[in-house]
């Protein structure tokens, strides 16, 4: 069994999450109100109690009604709590709420209400503590398994996730809320998908009180705005579906909505569009945001339909550089298409100009992350792995395959070390880590190789559209069960070598051929000892190219291939779909790295070549003096030195080095 393997150990609170068969027998059609959906009910808990008394109850639903105080910058409010008991004789309600930025006033149980009652009813007050940020309220009566039952908290802060700033120019009231790393319980009761992100609610209401003459926008659709007094409006929301806490959010401004809507694949209503923009940017947004109706039609096409059509696709416009908040997802990218720039850094399509990746990559996580969502933060790559991976399909969709093969490549560089699966952590936090970006991305992309695109776009829209994790949350194994049935075959080798692994392979590979044969020679340097890989190479004779796939695994690989006529070029495909993820540690100021010790001599000698190096690819052996590197001759270190910090990955460089007496001319291409 591999190392990554032993790793992914069932444990009691895994069992919690399971979408057994029990999900669909031990349900709740009897105590659930017509007025609330149901979408993901927890099984109830029987036998030993885990030790975390937030998986003692079930959140079936929220209401948020909060006056947003932009003059004195702070929240104050109810949230009530709709909730199902999972264990015979529960007496206590935990939730999660940050206590150094927040007051909690009360603690009430509720008997009566209706979902879009005008106001919560007080209730009966509970007594209860507030430590080590979490609200510990003693039940009226100890509640049975499967027992309905209601209770709101009322509390005031100024917390630090819900932003208060002046707008550019105008200095008007600017707020937004943020909060995925440190978690919704920062800023509102909850039982917090930072702990708990297979517990989400199957609706959310959101109230919002602020100035007149301010715009508040929430998840979900708008369904009614009312005025209090002269000076008061209240935004009422609406989200009817699942939705993880940290994606709840709201956002005031003097907003300028933009409304529209678009018809989609595979729905049949079209889906209304809200921009929510700042007034002096209602321009800029009009030309970047005109991209959104393809964006979503090419996500649709890979991923499946739209998941939110019953409420609305929005971007709002934020003083961070944004979120992916369910049907409002932040942005605060500056317009890079209009300016040219993004206002805090981004990513430049290779040769080409800054494309909008903050828009591409949140918008995304509408379908990987809010609509499929992580059983636990050990699968935190299913959010990030997938909407990084949306960039190279979107740069494939508008500019072809040459555009996404550059961006995989670039992507290649940001990789790190470690396991694209995060085990053991209990917050999504601590879960948190580069290598679910960058190489879940290049997971993907190598999973994409090895099915092929037809298996792979089925699995890609068989996972997200399948009823056990729609709106419901998903794991590695899950995504795996479904991509081995779209192939065909097994792929546990491939998740065990990379996602459960951490043990990155490099690989370099040349070919050589005479008349109608050829081999090719691979090294794998590196990774797990079991490791195999398939490596595909078009070979050309005169009249066609063809496409052969052969596999490899660690070591010297060298592999006979035969074609049909006398062969008149071999490109290797392989070192396009196996990315040299071991050697794909970011770039420094410094440049592409050589893969070399300097050695004694004169000039510029080489000494140690680093094994799947870009010097080992071209060629370079110990005591070759380096003469040359593209057009700059080279007689010091500093001069190569120069040179490396001009180049950029995918670049073709010839070096013309000096060895035994003799010139020889190497090349290679540069990662």
């Amino acid at each position: 069994m591999a190392a990554g393997r032993r790793r992914f150990k069932l444990r009691l609170r895994d069992l919690i999450y399971l979408p057994l068969t029990l999900l669909a027998l031990v349900g709740s059609a009897g105590a659930q109100q017509s007025e609330y959906p149901s979408f993901n009910p927890l099984p109830l808990i029987e036998g030993d109690k885990p030790a975390d008394s937030r998986q003692f109850y079930d959140v079936r639903y929220y209401r948020i009604d909060l006056r947003v105080d932009t003059d004195q910058r702070r929240i104050a409010g109810t949230v009530l709590v709709r909730a199902r008991a999972l264990v015979d004789g529960l007496k206590r309600l935990v939730l999660d709420l940050r206590k150094s930025r927040n007051r909690v006033e009360r603690v009430a149980w509720i008997q009566r209400f209706k979902r879009g009652d005008a106001r919560i009813s007080p209730g009966d007050e509970l007594t209860f503590t507030h430590e080590k940020d979490q609200i510990s309220a003693v039940l009226p009566r100890a509640l049975s398994a499967g027992e309905m039952f209601m209770v709101a908290v009322t509390y005031s802060g100024n917390p630090s996730t819900v932003i208060f700033r002046r707008t550019p120019v105008d200095r008007k009231p600017w707020v937004g809320t943020s909060c995925q790393g440190p978690g919704a319980h920062t800023w509102w009761p909850c039982k917090s998908s930072w702990a708990h992100p297979e517990d989400k609610p199957d609706a959310v209401d959101m109230n919002l009180t602020v100035d007149k003459a301010l715009v508040a926008a929430g998840p979900g659709r708008l369904w009614k705005t009312e005025e209090r007094g002269d000076k008061l409006r209240i935004f009422r929301w609406r989200m009817d579906y699942p939705i993880l806490t940290y994606s709840v959010s709201l956002a005031v401004s003097n907003y300028t909505v933009l409304s529209s809507e678009v018809k989609l694949p595979g729905l049949e209503k079209p889906v209304p569009l809200r921009y929510y923009v700042l007034p002096r940017d209602l321009e800029k947004a009009k030309k970047e945001f005109a991209i959104v109706p393809e964006m979503l039609r090419c996500f649709s096409k890979r991923f499946g339909p739209w998941p939110f059509s019953k409420a609305k696709f929005a971007l709002v416009q934020t003083s961070y550089w944004g979120m992916e908040h369910s049907t409002l997802v932040a942005y605060g990218n500056g317009y890079p298409s209009v300016t040219g720039r993004p206002a805090r850094g981004g990513k430049r399509y290779p040769g080409k100009f800054y494309y909008d990746y903050i828009l591409i990559h949140e918008v995304a996580h509408e379908w990987w992350g809010n609509a499929v969502s992580a059983r636990h933060w050990g699968h935190f790559w299913i959010h990030e792995g997938f909407g990084t991976y949306a960039e190279p399909l979107w740069l494939e969709h508008k500019y072809g395959k040459k555009a996404y093969l550059q961006k995989m490549h670039q992507l290649a560089q940001g990789t790190g070390r470690g396991s694209v699966f995060r085990p053991r952590h209990a917050n999504s936090a601590q879960a948190y880590s580069g290598v679910i970006y960058y190489n879940g991305a290049c997971v993907l992309h190598m999973l994409r190789g090895v099915m092929g695109d037809d298996a792979f776009f089925r699995a890609l829209k068989s996972f997200h559209q399948d009823p056990r994790y729609l709106y419901k949350n998903a794991s590695t194994e899950n995504f795996r069960a479904i991509c081995e049935k779209q192939h065909g075959a097994d792929l546990k080798w491939f998740f065990d070598e990379w996602v459960y692994g951490s043990e990155l392979p490099s690989i370099s590979g040349t070919e050589t051929h005479a008349g109608d044969r050829g081999v090719l020679t691979v090294e794998v340097v590196g990774g797990p000892t079991s490791f195999k890989m398939p490596y595909d190479i078009e070979v050309a004779t005169a009249g066609r190219k063809t496409v052969q796939r052969h596999w490899i695994k660690q070591g010297v690989n060298r592999l006979s291939f035969k074609a049909d006529g006398p062969i008149t070029g071999v490109k290797l495909l392989g070192q396009d779909w196996i990315l040299d993820i071991g050697t794909g540690r970011r770039r420094s100021s410094r440049g592409i790295r050589l893969g070399i010790t300097f050695g004694e001599g004169d000039g510029v000698r080489v000494g140690r070549v680093v094994l799947g190096s870009n010097a080992a690819r071209a060629g370079m052996k110990r005591g070759d003096q380096i003469l040359q590197a593209g057009d700059k001759q080279i007689g010091s270190r500093s001069d190569l030195g120069k040179w490396l910090r001009g180049t950029r990955s995918g670049q073709k460089a010839r070096f013309i080095i000096k060895r035994d007496g003799q010139r020889i001319t190497l090349e290679t291409r540069l990662r």
